[in-house]
């Protein structure tokens, strides 16, 4: 349902979880998984250690079968991305909902 409501939608970047993502390359990505009928993304905050510092980066955990992967914020937007937005908000009652803005 969720890849059908992106298909369908006109907004280039999403905001998914107070992350900003590219929509088609989403969706890309979302069809490129298809092997399973469940498809989890989950909001995660990890923790990278470079030169001791300790980072925490908000990204979404996409889980499908046994893979599992992060996306970072601004994933799939360039400097040429549109600057037209859609809300995507999950329910458990209608699954998905897609509402844009301009």
């Amino acid at each position: 349902m969720l890849v059908n409501a992106l298909s369908r939608g006109l907004a280039d970047r999403l905001l998914l979880m107070d992350l900003t993502i590219g929509r088609k390359g989403l969706l890309g990505y979302l069809k490129a998984l298809s092997g399973s009928n469940v498809v989890k993304i989950v909001p995660s905050i990890t923790n990278g250690n470079t030169s001791g510092e300790r980072v925490a980066d908000k990204r979404l955990k996409v889980v499908c079968g046994s893979n599992t992967s992060y996306l970072e914020d601004t994933a799939w937007v360039g400097d040429k991305t549109p600057l037209t937005f859609a809300e995507v908000r999950i329910s458990p009652n209608t699954l998905s909902s897609l509402t844009s803005e301009a």
